[in-house]
């Protein structure tokens, strides 16, 4: 049985608080088992419900586990729901204190599907957000997703919290978030969960996550080429290829995506006969997600139209009709590598100026 499905029959019946304590000592009891053993010390995170706030002397209850098992507060983190924080509020926040006075971690699980206001992050002493997996299922094709998940992580590292993304299940949103700052990722890409004797093999295995698309952007030139067509593909990247790129192929939208998660794409080059204005979504994702990648279109198509009014609105940064011009489209991908160069390289001064300027204003 998951817990979604008797968790709410606990609260309902007001033995969720009596489940709790037991699950604080059993947490406490690994705890001080796994120190003891070559695993190490590790840090347990526990579930609090709401309801234990207001029925229970939390603080209480958890400073005697800790005494009774021999455990250091801080290897025990408690993870908040955003809704449990509400009711009570002064109670709730007075309980955080005196758990953060002893050393008790605290994170906000779920983060971003409930109250997810400033106002009570300011209030309440918390040291980690875990970002819901609502936004991380696409986070590398969901424009929405992507940009809320980046505002979380950074409004997070402005208030030095740690962030923690939840449900990462493939290489592409593990890259993604690292690209972000992301501090912590779990699901299922890592591991599903395990019971407790496979958990330990686990530890002391001592696995990592690869993480790729970390190659600084200073040395490494990377082109995406996007074509539903082999032929075209298997041309463009040949003709490319003389120039020294790091060159990645798709030949579906959703390929493309998952290459521009994992790659840190300078310029992508989308083929197809498909007329522009039904690739115009594609395109239009490609600049919200990745506004950092230039993007030329090589087509059949000529309507000079809307070729104008895709690069007027930023869509593109250059097009070629069919068939394209060898040394022409070789030099327009070299300046477009140039351009982005220049673009980090302002980026990068300008960041500086602000810190700069910051400093002085403090």
């Amino acid at each position: 049985m998951l817990p979604d499905q008797f968790v709410p029959a606990l609260e309902e019946t007001g033995l969720i608080s009596e489940v709790g304590r037991w699950v604080i000592h059993q947490a406490c009891r690994q705890i001080a088992a796994w120190s003891a053993s070559d695993v190490g010390a590790m840090r347990v995170a526990v579930n609090v419900a709401g309801r234990q706030f207001l029925d229970t002397d939390l603080d209480g209850e958890i400073g005697a586990a800790l005494l009774a098992h021999g455990v250091s507060a801080d290897a025990l983190e408690l993870e908040l729901t955003e809704s449990s924080l509400i009711p009570n509020t002064e109670r709730t926040i007075a309980t955080l204190r005196k758990l953060k006075a002893r050393g008790v971690q605290v994170s906000i699980d779920d983060f971003g599907t409930g109250y997810s206001c400033l106002a009570y992050l300011r209030k309440f002493p918390i040291d980690t957000l875990k970002i819901d997996l609502a936004f991380i299922r696409n986070v590398t094709t969901d424009p929405a997703d992507a940009a809320m998940t980046e505002t979380i992580i950074r409004m997070a590292h402005s208030l030095r919290m740690e962030v923690i993304a939840e449900g990462v299940e493939t290489a592409a949103q593990l890259s993604y978030l690292a690209r972000q700052g992301c501090d912590q990722v779990q699901g299922f890409y890592f591991s599903r969960a395990l019971p407790v004797l496979e958990l330990e093999e686990l530890l002391r295995a001592g696995p990592s996550l690869p993480v790729r698309g970390g190659t600084p952007r200073t040395t490494r030139r990377t082109v995406l080429l996007v074509d539903d067509d082999a032929a075209t593909l298997a041309a463009l990247e040949a003709l490319l290829q003389q120039d020294g790129y790091h060159i990645v192929t798709s030949r579906t939208a959703a390929e493309a995506f998952e290459l521009l998660a994992l790659h840190e794409v300078q310029v992508m080059v989308c083929g197809g006969e498909t007329p522009l204005v039904n690739r115009a979504e594609f395109l239009q994702r490609v600049r919200d997600l990745y506004p950092d990648t230039l993007r030329i279109v090589v087509s059949a198509s000529t309507d000079a139209r809307r070729v104008i009014d895709a690069v007027n609105r930023g869509a593109l940064y250059g097009f070629y009709a069919k068939p394209w011009d060898d040394e022409a489209l070789r030099d327009h991908v070299g300046a477009a590598c140039r351009h982005h160069r220049r673009l980090q390289i302002r980026r990068h001064d300008d960041a500086r100026e602000l810190d700069v300027a910051v400093a002085v204003e403090v």
